[in-house]
Protein backbone atom coordinates (compact mmCIF):
# COMPACT_ATOMS: atom_id res chain seq x y z
CA UNK A 1 0.00 0.00 0.00
CA UNK A 2 1.73 3.90 -1.20
CA UNK A 3 1.68 6.07 1.88
CA UNK A 4 0.76 9.55 1.48
CA UNK A 5 -2.40 8.82 -0.37
CA UNK A 6 -6.26 8.25 -0.35
CA UNK A 7 -8.05 5.35 -1.84
CA UNK A 8 -8.84 6.65 -5.33
CA UNK A 9 -12.39 4.90 -5.09
CA UNK A 10 -12.70 6.98 -1.28
CA UNK A 11 -12.09 10.56 -3.36
CA UNK A 12 -14.32 9.67 -6.13
CA UNK A 13 -17.52 8.51 -3.82
CA UNK A 14 -16.55 11.90 -1.85
CA UNK A 15 -16.47 13.48 -4.86
CA UNK A 16 -20.27 13.20 -5.95
CA UNK A 17 -21.53 14.49 -2.71
CA UNK A 18 -23.86 17.31 -3.10
CA UNK A 19 -23.44 20.77 -2.43
CA UNK A 20 -23.59 21.75 -0.04
CA UNK A 21 -20.94 19.33 2.48
CA UNK A 22 -23.00 17.65 4.92
CA UNK A 23 -22.60 18.83 7.92
CA UNK A 24 -19.78 17.10 10.42
CA UNK A 25 -18.82 16.69 14.20
CA UNK A 26 -15.79 19.56 14.71
CA UNK A 27 -13.29 16.79 15.76
CA UNK A 28 -14.35 14.73 12.54
CA UNK A 29 -13.66 17.93 10.32
CA UNK A 30 -10.69 18.22 12.14
CA UNK A 31 -9.26 14.60 11.47
CA UNK A 32 -9.90 14.65 7.66
CA UNK A 33 -8.40 18.00 7.44
CA UNK A 34 -5.27 16.53 8.89
CA UNK A 35 -5.69 13.69 6.16
CA UNK A 36 -5.94 15.90 3.49
CA UNK A 37 -2.78 17.70 4.78
CA UNK A 38 -0.91 14.89 5.48
CA UNK A 39 -1.62 12.78 2.11
CA UNK A 40 0.73 14.12 -1.02
CA UNK A 41 -1.90 13.22 -3.58
CA UNK A 42 -4.06 16.57 -2.69
CA UNK A 43 -1.20 18.37 -3.60
CA UNK A 44 -0.67 16.55 -6.43
CA UNK A 45 -4.62 17.22 -7.92
CA UNK A 46 -3.93 21.46 -6.51
CA UNK A 47 -1.63 22.05 -8.95
CA UNK A 48 0.77 20.90 -11.09
CA UNK A 49 4.90 20.93 -10.78
CA UNK A 50 5.35 24.20 -13.06
CA UNK A 51 3.72 25.91 -10.14
CA UNK A 52 5.05 23.90 -7.32
CA UNK A 53 8.59 26.49 -6.94
CA UNK A 54 6.00 29.51 -7.00
CA UNK A 55 3.76 28.00 -4.07
CA UNK A 56 2.26 30.17 -1.91
CA UNK A 57 2.60 32.95 -3.93
CA UNK A 58 -0.01 32.02 -6.55
CA UNK A 59 -2.41 30.56 -3.98
CA UNK A 60 -2.77 33.70 -2.10
CA UNK A 61 -5.67 35.20 -3.79
CA UNK A 62 -7.68 32.59 -5.54
CA UNK A 63 -7.95 28.62 -4.39
CA UNK A 64 -8.67 26.88 -7.80
CA UNK A 65 -7.93 22.91 -9.06
CA UNK A 66 -5.36 23.43 -12.09
CA UNK A 67 -5.42 19.34 -12.97
CA UNK A 68 -7.74 18.63 -15.45
CA UNK A 69 -11.35 17.88 -14.73
CA UNK A 70 -12.92 14.45 -15.89
CA UNK A 71 -15.11 11.83 -14.96
CA UNK A 72 -12.21 9.16 -13.59
CA UNK A 73 -9.93 11.95 -11.38
CA UNK A 74 -12.44 14.73 -9.78
CA UNK A 75 -11.30 16.60 -7.66
CA UNK A 76 -10.28 16.42 -3.71
CA UNK A 77 -13.88 17.10 -1.17
CA UNK A 78 -13.60 20.22 0.39
CA UNK A 79 -15.79 19.70 3.93
CA UNK A 80 -16.79 22.60 6.07
CA UNK A 81 -17.17 21.59 10.31
CA UNK A 82 -20.38 23.39 10.42
CA UNK A 83 -23.13 24.55 7.61
CA UNK A 84 -22.73 28.20 8.30
CA UNK A 85 -18.88 27.71 8.03
CA UNK A 86 -17.34 27.84 4.30
CA UNK A 87 -15.64 25.13 3.21
CA UNK A 88 -11.59 26.08 3.46
CA UNK A 89 -9.39 23.91 1.58
CA UNK A 90 -6.22 22.35 3.62
CA UNK A 91 -3.40 24.41 1.64
CA UNK A 92 -5.38 27.68 2.59
CA UNK A 93 -5.72 26.90 5.92
CA UNK A 94 -1.73 25.29 6.71
CA UNK A 95 -0.77 28.81 5.36
CA UNK A 96 -3.60 31.45 6.82
CA UNK A 97 -4.48 32.20 3.28
CA UNK A 98 -7.86 33.83 2.57
CA UNK A 99 -9.97 30.65 0.75
CA UNK A 100 -11.90 31.85 -2.59
CA UNK A 101 -12.92 29.02 -4.98
CA UNK A 102 -13.83 29.63 -8.01
CA UNK A 103 -15.87 26.94 -9.13
CA UNK A 104 -14.77 25.50 -12.69
CA UNK A 105 -16.37 26.47 -15.88
CA UNK A 106 -18.62 24.36 -17.78
CA UNK A 107 -16.32 24.81 -20.62
CA UNK A 108 -13.34 23.37 -18.51
CA UNK A 109 -15.72 20.40 -18.00
CA UNK A 110 -16.17 19.77 -21.41
CA UNK A 111 -12.45 19.74 -22.32
CA UNK A 112 -11.47 17.25 -19.67
CA UNK A 113 -14.10 15.01 -20.53
CA UNK A 114 -12.88 15.51 -24.46
CA UNK A 115 -9.26 14.30 -23.01
CA UNK A 116 -10.41 11.45 -21.37
CA UNK A 117 -12.34 10.42 -24.60
CA UNK A 118 -9.94 11.30 -26.78
CA UNK A 119 -7.06 9.02 -24.52
CA UNK A 120 -9.39 5.93 -24.33
CA UNK A 121 -9.58 6.47 -27.98
CA UNK A 122 -5.85 6.03 -28.22
CA UNK A 123 -5.34 3.26 -25.74
CA UNK A 124 -7.90 1.15 -27.67
CA UNK A 125 -6.25 1.94 -30.97
CA UNK A 126 -3.07 0.83 -30.12
CA UNK A 127 -4.13 -2.34 -28.11
CA UNK A 128 -5.69 -3.11 -31.64
CA UNK A 129 -2.46 -2.43 -32.94
CA UNK A 130 -0.21 -4.34 -30.87
CA UNK A 131 -2.28 -7.48 -32.22
CA UNK A 132 -1.66 -7.50 -35.81
CA UNK A 133 2.30 -6.24 -35.62
CA UNK A 134 4.79 -8.75 -35.50
CA UNK A 135 6.49 -8.99 -32.02
CA UNK A 136 8.74 -5.81 -31.60
CA UNK A 137 12.66 -5.95 -31.56
CA UNK A 138 14.17 -6.83 -27.84
CA UNK A 139 15.96 -4.43 -26.11
CA UNK A 140 15.78 -1.17 -27.41
CA UNK A 141 14.23 1.78 -25.77
CA UNK A 142 10.61 2.69 -26.77
CA UNK A 143 9.82 6.38 -28.60
CA UNK A 144 7.03 7.61 -26.43
CA UNK A 145 6.69 10.69 -23.73
CA UNK A 146 4.68 13.64 -24.28
CA UNK A 147 6.14 17.27 -25.37
CA UNK A 148 4.56 19.31 -23.27
CA UNK A 149 5.93 23.00 -21.40
CA UNK A 150 8.33 23.01 -18.63
CA UNK A 151 8.82 20.62 -17.08
CA UNK A 152 7.82 17.76 -19.75
CA UNK A 153 7.26 14.29 -18.50
CA UNK A 154 8.60 11.43 -20.59
CA UNK A 155 6.39 8.19 -19.55
CA UNK A 156 8.88 5.08 -19.37
CA UNK A 157 7.11 1.80 -20.24
CA UNK A 158 9.15 -1.65 -19.25
CA UNK A 159 11.37 -3.40 -22.27
CA UNK A 160 9.89 -6.53 -23.44
CA UNK A 161 11.69 -9.95 -22.20
CA UNK A 162 14.65 -10.89 -24.06
CA UNK A 163 15.72 -14.19 -25.11
CA UNK A 164 19.35 -14.21 -26.15
CA UNK A 165 19.98 -12.22 -22.82
CA UNK A 166 21.50 -9.19 -24.74
CA UNK A 167 20.08 -5.64 -25.90
CA UNK A 168 19.97 -6.08 -29.30
CA UNK A 169 22.06 -2.61 -31.12
CA UNK A 170 18.79 -2.21 -33.89
CA UNK A 171 17.17 0.45 -34.28
CA UNK A 172 13.56 -0.64 -33.95
CA UNK A 173 10.99 1.09 -31.44
CA UNK A 174 8.78 -0.54 -28.94
CA UNK A 175 5.34 0.73 -29.13
CA UNK A 176 3.92 2.96 -26.28
CA UNK A 177 2.13 1.22 -23.27
CA UNK A 178 -0.66 1.77 -21.34
CA UNK A 179 0.94 0.94 -18.53
CA UNK A 180 3.69 3.33 -17.09
CA UNK A 181 6.20 2.64 -15.17
CA UNK A 182 8.14 5.45 -14.45
CA UNK A 183 8.72 8.91 -15.73
CA UNK A 184 11.25 11.89 -16.34
CA UNK A 185 10.58 15.35 -15.64
CA UNK A 186 12.46 17.22 -17.79
CA UNK A 187 13.13 21.44 -17.19
CA UNK A 188 13.58 24.26 -19.47
CA UNK A 189 17.05 23.84 -19.21
CA UNK A 190 17.39 20.29 -19.93
CA UNK A 191 18.13 18.88 -16.29
CA UNK A 192 16.25 15.60 -16.31
CA UNK A 193 14.51 13.69 -13.25
CA UNK A 194 13.50 10.40 -12.63
CA UNK A 195 10.54 9.20 -10.62
CA UNK A 196 8.73 6.01 -10.61
CA UNK A 197 5.25 4.65 -9.98
CA UNK A 198 5.42 4.97 -5.63
CA UNK A 199 6.82 8.53 -5.61
CA UNK A 200 4.64 11.26 -4.74
CA UNK A 201 5.91 13.08 -8.07
CA UNK A 202 4.71 10.79 -10.26
CA UNK A 203 1.15 11.83 -11.39
CA UNK A 204 -1.25 9.16 -13.46
CA UNK A 205 -3.40 11.81 -14.65
CA UNK A 206 -0.31 13.43 -15.82
CA UNK A 207 -1.45 16.80 -17.89
CA UNK A 208 -2.31 16.71 -21.41
CA UNK A 209 0.09 18.38 -24.04
CA UNK A 210 -1.55 21.20 -25.38
CA UNK A 211 -2.63 21.73 -28.74
CA UNK A 212 -0.25 21.58 -31.54
CA UNK A 213 2.99 19.93 -29.62
CA UNK A 214 4.06 17.20 -31.51
CA UNK A 215 6.69 14.69 -30.68
CA UNK A 216 10.36 14.89 -31.65
CA UNK A 217 10.49 13.62 -35.44
CA UNK A 218 12.72 10.61 -35.56
CA UNK A 219 15.31 10.67 -37.85
CA UNK A 220 17.04 7.15 -39.23
CA UNK A 221 19.97 6.21 -37.81
CA UNK A 222 22.23 6.74 -40.61
CA UNK A 223 21.16 10.64 -40.61
CA UNK A 224 22.03 10.94 -37.17
CA UNK A 225 25.14 8.94 -37.61
CA UNK A 226 26.14 11.08 -40.55
CA UNK A 227 25.22 14.64 -37.97
CA UNK A 228 27.31 13.23 -35.67
CA UNK A 229 30.81 12.34 -37.30
CA UNK A 230 30.41 15.46 -38.94
CA UNK A 231 30.57 17.38 -35.75
CA UNK A 232 33.04 15.16 -34.52
CA UNK A 233 35.18 16.15 -37.03
CA UNK A 234 34.88 19.76 -37.11
CA UNK A 235 35.10 19.84 -33.22
CA UNK A 236 38.58 17.71 -33.59
CA UNK A 237 39.94 20.80 -36.24
CA UNK A 238 38.92 23.15 -34.00
CA UNK A 239 40.36 21.85 -30.62
CA UNK A 240 43.83 23.53 -32.42
CA UNK A 241 42.32 26.25 -33.31
CA UNK A 242 41.35 27.21 -30.04
CA UNK A 243 44.34 26.33 -28.20
CA UNK A 244 46.21 28.77 -30.57
CA UNK A 245 43.73 31.23 -29.38
CA UNK A 246 44.50 30.81 -26.01
CA UNK A 247 40.41 30.14 -26.05
CA UNK A 248 40.95 26.81 -23.67
CA UNK A 249 40.15 26.35 -19.87
CA UNK A 250 42.95 24.28 -18.10
CA UNK A 251 42.03 25.52 -14.46
CA UNK A 252 45.90 27.35 -14.06
CA UNK A 253 47.54 24.71 -15.62
CA UNK A 254 50.29 25.37 -18.08
CA UNK A 255 48.51 24.87 -21.37
CA UNK A 256 50.89 22.89 -22.86
CA UNK A 257 51.36 20.30 -20.09
CA UNK A 258 47.07 20.48 -20.07
CA UNK A 259 47.30 19.67 -23.67
CA UNK A 260 49.76 16.65 -22.83
CA UNK A 261 47.31 15.26 -20.43
CA UNK A 262 44.42 15.64 -22.22
CA UNK A 263 45.82 13.88 -25.17
CA UNK A 264 46.93 10.93 -23.14
CA UNK A 265 43.77 10.62 -21.85
CA UNK A 266 42.47 10.55 -25.37
CA UNK A 267 45.01 7.93 -26.30
CA UNK A 268 44.41 5.05 -23.43
CA UNK A 269 41.45 5.45 -20.64
CA UNK A 270 39.12 7.16 -23.13
CA UNK A 271 38.98 4.05 -25.53
CA UNK A 272 38.29 2.16 -22.51
CA UNK A 273 34.73 2.73 -21.62
CA UNK A 274 33.92 6.03 -23.45
CA UNK A 275 32.95 7.66 -20.26
CA UNK A 276 34.02 11.33 -21.86
CA UNK A 277 32.67 12.56 -24.92
CA UNK A 278 35.81 14.53 -26.74
CA UNK A 279 33.41 16.29 -28.90
CA UNK A 280 31.41 17.86 -26.74
CA UNK A 281 33.97 18.51 -24.00
CA UNK A 282 36.69 20.42 -26.42
CA UNK A 283 34.00 22.18 -27.70
CA UNK A 284 32.74 23.17 -24.25
CA UNK A 285 35.83 23.68 -23.10
CA UNK A 286 36.70 26.68 -25.40
CA UNK A 287 33.35 28.33 -24.36
CA UNK A 288 32.05 26.91 -20.25
CA UNK A 289 28.93 24.86 -21.84
CA UNK A 290 27.51 22.49 -20.51
CA UNK A 291 29.57 19.39 -20.94
CA UNK A 292 32.87 20.53 -19.35
CA UNK A 293 33.52 21.49 -15.84
CA UNK A 294 36.96 21.99 -14.00
CA UNK A 295 36.06 18.66 -11.78
CA UNK A 296 35.62 16.56 -15.19
CA UNK A 297 39.00 18.07 -16.21
CA UNK A 298 41.28 17.42 -13.18
CA UNK A 299 39.65 14.24 -13.04
CA UNK A 300 41.05 13.41 -16.72
CA UNK A 301 44.78 15.14 -15.56
CA UNK A 302 45.08 12.32 -12.36
CA UNK A 303 43.99 9.63 -14.39
CA UNK A 304 46.42 10.46 -17.39
CA UNK A 305 49.15 11.58 -14.91
CA UNK A 306 50.27 8.11 -14.20
CA UNK A 307 51.50 7.83 -18.02
CA UNK A 308 53.19 10.79 -18.44
CA UNK A 309 56.75 10.96 -18.39
CA UNK A 310 56.54 14.68 -16.93
CA UNK A 311 58.40 15.14 -13.78
CA UNK A 312 56.22 18.14 -12.99
CA UNK A 313 52.92 16.04 -12.79
CA UNK A 314 54.59 14.08 -9.53
CA UNK A 315 54.64 14.90 -5.95
CA UNK A 316 57.94 13.23 -5.85
CA UNK A 317 59.80 13.51 -8.50
CA UNK A 318 61.68 10.04 -7.91
CA UNK A 319 58.34 8.17 -7.13
CA UNK A 320 55.87 8.02 -10.30
CA UNK A 321 53.04 6.70 -7.77
CA UNK A 322 52.99 10.20 -6.41
CA UNK A 323 52.01 11.42 -10.10
CA UNK A 324 48.73 13.34 -10.55
CA UNK A 325 48.72 14.34 -6.57
CA UNK A 326 48.11 17.73 -7.35
CA UNK A 327 44.94 16.13 -9.51
CA UNK A 328 43.42 14.69 -6.77
CA UNK A 329 43.52 17.27 -4.41
CA UNK A 330 42.30 19.90 -6.78
CA UNK A 331 39.08 17.15 -7.27
CA UNK A 332 38.70 16.52 -3.94
CA UNK A 333 38.17 20.33 -3.33
CA UNK A 334 35.68 20.55 -6.52
CA UNK A 335 33.85 18.08 -5.78
CA UNK A 336 32.25 18.96 -2.32
CA UNK A 337 30.18 21.93 -3.73
CA UNK A 338 29.49 19.23 -6.91
CA UNK A 339 27.64 16.83 -4.54
CA UNK A 340 24.64 19.12 -3.88
CA UNK A 341 22.62 18.79 -7.19
CA UNK A 342 23.53 15.67 -10.35
CA UNK A 343 25.55 16.47 -13.14
CA UNK A 344 26.98 14.70 -16.35
CA UNK A 345 29.95 15.88 -16.00
CA UNK A 346 30.39 14.92 -12.31
CA UNK A 347 29.15 11.58 -12.63
CA UNK A 348 31.88 11.19 -15.40
CA UNK A 349 34.40 12.51 -13.37
CA UNK A 350 33.40 10.15 -10.87
CA UNK A 351 33.45 7.43 -12.97
CA UNK A 352 37.17 7.93 -14.41
CA UNK A 353 38.19 8.75 -11.03
CA UNK A 354 36.96 5.60 -9.51
CA UNK A 355 38.74 3.63 -12.49
CA UNK A 356 42.20 5.93 -12.08
CA UNK A 357 42.22 5.26 -7.79
CA UNK A 358 41.47 1.33 -8.36
CA UNK A 359 44.15 0.39 -10.67
CA UNK A 360 46.61 1.80 -7.84
CA UNK A 361 45.80 -1.12 -5.77
CA UNK A 362 45.52 0.14 -2.61
CA UNK A 363 42.12 2.71 -3.12
CA UNK A 364 39.92 0.37 -3.51
CA UNK A 365 37.56 1.55 -0.72
CA UNK A 366 37.86 5.23 -2.35
CA UNK A 367 37.46 4.03 -5.93
CA UNK A 368 34.37 1.97 -4.56
CA UNK A 369 32.75 5.23 -2.89
CA UNK A 370 33.18 7.38 -5.91
CA UNK A 371 31.20 4.84 -8.21
CA UNK A 372 28.63 4.68 -5.40
CA UNK A 373 27.88 8.28 -5.69
CA UNK A 374 28.13 8.47 -9.59
CA UNK A 375 25.31 5.49 -9.87
CA UNK A 376 23.05 7.55 -7.65
CA UNK A 377 23.64 10.47 -9.52
CA UNK A 378 22.99 8.59 -12.68
CA UNK A 379 19.47 7.48 -11.52
CA UNK A 380 18.79 10.92 -10.40
CA UNK A 381 18.80 12.26 -14.18
CA UNK A 382 17.22 9.24 -15.85
CA UNK A 383 20.11 8.49 -17.25
CA UNK A 384 19.24 4.73 -17.51
CA UNK A 385 16.27 5.03 -20.06
CA UNK A 386 16.76 6.26 -23.10
CA UNK A 387 14.64 9.49 -23.81
CA UNK A 388 14.55 9.53 -27.95
CA UNK A 389 11.26 11.45 -27.80
CA UNK A 390 11.68 14.63 -25.93
CA UNK A 391 12.57 17.63 -28.05
CA UNK A 392 14.71 18.96 -24.70
CA UNK A 393 17.43 16.31 -25.61
CA UNK A 394 19.64 16.96 -29.08
CA UNK A 395 21.48 13.47 -30.78
CA UNK A 396 24.32 14.78 -29.42
CA UNK A 397 22.89 14.59 -25.71
CA UNK A 398 21.38 10.81 -26.42
CA UNK A 399 24.68 10.34 -27.51
CA UNK A 400 26.66 11.24 -24.34
CA UNK A 401 23.17 10.04 -22.05
CA UNK A 402 23.86 6.22 -23.34
CA UNK A 403 28.07 6.48 -23.22
CA UNK A 404 27.65 7.31 -20.14
CA UNK A 405 24.96 5.18 -18.71
CA UNK A 406 27.46 2.35 -20.30
CA UNK A 407 30.58 3.59 -19.35
CA UNK A 408 29.12 3.20 -15.68
CA UNK A 409 27.33 -0.17 -16.45
CA UNK A 410 30.49 -1.87 -17.40
CA UNK A 411 32.34 0.13 -14.44
CA UNK A 412 30.03 -1.26 -12.23
CA UNK A 413 30.42 -4.86 -13.09
CA UNK A 414 34.61 -4.74 -13.49
CA UNK A 415 34.68 -3.40 -9.94
CA UNK A 416 32.05 -6.18 -8.40
CA UNK A 417 34.05 -8.66 -10.09
CA UNK A 418 37.66 -7.82 -8.96
CA UNK A 419 36.17 -6.70 -5.03
CA UNK A 420 33.51 -9.76 -4.85
CA UNK A 421 30.95 -7.73 -4.06
CA UNK A 422 27.37 -7.16 -5.46
CA UNK A 423 26.40 -5.29 -8.49
CA UNK A 424 24.78 -1.47 -8.37
CA UNK A 425 23.49 -0.97 -11.45
CA UNK A 426 21.02 -4.41 -12.78
CA UNK A 427 19.87 -4.57 -16.34
CA UNK A 428 16.33 -5.42 -15.58
CA UNK A 429 16.37 -1.69 -13.96
CA UNK A 430 17.76 0.00 -17.16
CA UNK A 431 16.15 0.90 -20.60
CA UNK A 432 18.74 1.86 -22.80
CA UNK A 433 20.04 0.56 -25.86
CA UNK A 434 23.63 -0.50 -26.99
CA UNK A 435 23.74 1.88 -29.82
CA UNK A 436 26.15 4.60 -30.19
CA UNK A 437 26.08 6.21 -33.12
CA UNK A 438 29.39 8.32 -33.11
CA UNK A 439 31.58 6.46 -35.23
CA UNK A 440 34.30 8.59 -35.83
CA UNK A 441 36.73 6.85 -33.35
CA UNK A 442 36.09 3.52 -34.79
CA UNK A 443 38.28 3.75 -37.96
CA UNK A 444 40.77 6.54 -36.31
CA UNK A 445 43.82 5.70 -36.59
CA UNK A 446 45.42 5.16 -33.59
CA UNK A 447 49.49 4.96 -32.39
CA UNK A 448 50.65 4.73 -28.58
CA UNK A 449 51.03 8.15 -27.17
CA UNK A 450 52.29 6.84 -23.67
CA UNK A 451 55.41 4.99 -24.47
CA UNK A 452 55.90 5.82 -27.69
CA UNK A 453 59.34 5.49 -27.94
CA UNK A 454 59.14 1.53 -27.02
CA UNK A 455 57.90 0.76 -30.44
CA UNK A 456 58.79 3.67 -32.96
CA UNK A 457 58.15 0.86 -35.47
CA UNK A 458 54.54 0.49 -34.64
CA UNK A 459 52.21 0.71 -37.88
CA UNK A 460 49.54 2.10 -35.81
CA UNK A 461 45.53 0.63 -36.16
CA UNK A 462 42.39 1.37 -36.58
CA UNK A 463 40.81 2.30 -33.05
CA UNK A 464 38.24 0.21 -33.31
CA UNK A 465 37.22 2.02 -29.98
CA UNK A 466 32.91 1.82 -31.09
CA UNK A 467 32.77 -1.48 -32.00
CA UNK A 468 35.19 -2.68 -28.58
CA UNK A 469 33.12 -0.53 -26.19
CA UNK A 470 29.72 -2.29 -27.70
CA UNK A 471 30.69 -5.63 -27.25
CA UNK A 472 32.17 -4.64 -23.60
CA UNK A 473 28.75 -3.50 -23.16
CA UNK A 474 27.39 -7.12 -23.62
CA UNK A 475 29.71 -9.31 -22.39
CA UNK A 476 28.78 -6.98 -18.78
CA UNK A 477 25.60 -8.27 -19.37
CA UNK A 478 26.71 -11.92 -18.58
CA UNK A 479 28.74 -10.71 -15.59
CA UNK A 480 26.09 -9.29 -14.05
CA UNK A 481 24.28 -12.24 -14.37
CA UNK A 482 27.16 -14.45 -13.43
CA UNK A 483 27.62 -12.39 -10.41
CA UNK A 484 23.75 -11.93 -9.72
CA UNK A 485 23.04 -15.79 -10.15
CA UNK A 486 25.76 -17.95 -9.09
CA UNK A 487 28.20 -15.45 -6.58
CA UNK A 488 25.12 -13.96 -4.51
CA UNK A 489 24.52 -15.17 -0.67
CA UNK A 490 21.26 -16.93 -1.47
CA UNK A 491 22.76 -19.03 -3.91
CA UNK A 492 23.54 -22.01 -1.32
CA UNK A 493 19.70 -21.57 -1.34
CA UNK A 494 19.35 -23.40 -4.81
CA UNK A 495 19.75 -27.23 -5.43
CA UNK A 496 23.00 -28.30 -6.97
CA UNK A 497 21.32 -28.80 -10.13
CA UNK A 498 19.57 -25.55 -10.70
CA UNK A 499 23.18 -24.18 -9.83
CA UNK A 500 24.60 -26.90 -12.89
CA UNK A 501 21.76 -25.64 -15.09
CA UNK A 502 22.55 -21.97 -14.35
CA UNK A 503 26.45 -22.46 -15.21
CA UNK A 504 25.59 -23.71 -18.32
CA UNK A 505 23.09 -20.98 -19.53
CA UNK A 506 26.03 -19.03 -18.73
CA UNK A 507 28.88 -20.66 -19.82
CA UNK A 508 26.52 -20.97 -23.58
CA UNK A 509 25.86 -17.12 -23.36
CA UNK A 510 29.96 -16.60 -23.00
CA UNK A 511 30.60 -18.63 -26.30
CA UNK A 512 27.92 -16.91 -28.18
CA UNK A 513 29.56 -13.65 -27.45
CA UNK A 514 32.88 -15.26 -28.32
CA UNK A 515 31.47 -16.29 -31.26
CA UNK A 516 30.18 -13.20 -32.08
CA UNK A 517 33.38 -11.27 -31.96
CA UNK A 518 34.07 -9.87 -35.54
CA UNK A 519 37.74 -10.73 -37.20
CA UNK A 520 39.16 -7.19 -36.31
CA UNK A 521 38.79 -7.75 -32.81
CA UNK A 522 39.87 -11.32 -32.78
CA UNK A 523 43.52 -11.61 -30.87
CA UNK A 524 45.82 -15.10 -30.46
CA UNK A 525 48.70 -13.77 -28.07
CA UNK A 526 50.42 -16.84 -29.02
CA UNK A 527 49.84 -16.27 -33.01
CA UNK A 528 50.70 -12.60 -33.27
CA UNK A 529 53.96 -11.07 -34.14
CA UNK A 530 55.30 -7.57 -32.40
CA UNK A 531 53.93 -5.63 -35.08
CA UNK A 532 50.12 -7.05 -34.90
CA UNK A 533 49.49 -6.07 -31.31
CA UNK A 534 45.92 -4.71 -31.60
CA UNK A 535 45.13 -1.13 -29.06
CA UNK A 536 45.18 -1.99 -25.30
CA UNK A 537 41.49 -1.78 -25.44
CA UNK A 538 41.04 -3.94 -27.93
CA UNK A 539 43.15 -6.88 -26.24
CA UNK A 540 41.36 -6.30 -22.90
CA UNK A 541 38.50 -8.49 -24.58
CA UNK A 542 40.63 -10.95 -24.88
Amino acid sequence: MRTGRLPRDLVSNASRLSAPPLPLSRSLSRQISFLLQASALPFSHLFDFETWSQWPARHQTRCRSLAPVDDEHPRPVRFAAEESEKPVCANCKTYAQDCIYEPISETAREAGRGRTTRRKTQQDLSSAAAADVSPQTPGVAPNIGDVSQSPVAEDIVPSSTRSNGDLDSGDAAAEPSPGRVARILVSADGVSSYHGHTSAFFEENNQERPPGAERRPRMSDDWVERGLVAEAAKQRQMEQLNFNHNKLDFDGVDPDLGMHLLSLHWNRQHHSFLITYRPAFMRDMACNGPYFSKLLLNAIYFGAAKFSPRLEVRKDPNDVRTAGWKYRERVRELLGGALDCSDITTIQALLVMTNSLFALGDERSAAWLYAGLAFRMLTDLGMHVDLTSTQRFSDEDLEIRRRTFWGAFVVDKIQSLYQGRPVSLKETDALVPIKFLDTYEELEHWQPFAYSTCAPDYPGTPAYSTSTFTLLCKLSLIMSDILSCIYTERSIDQSPTELASMLERLQLRLNQWQASLPNHLRFDPGKARGLAFPPPHVSSLQ
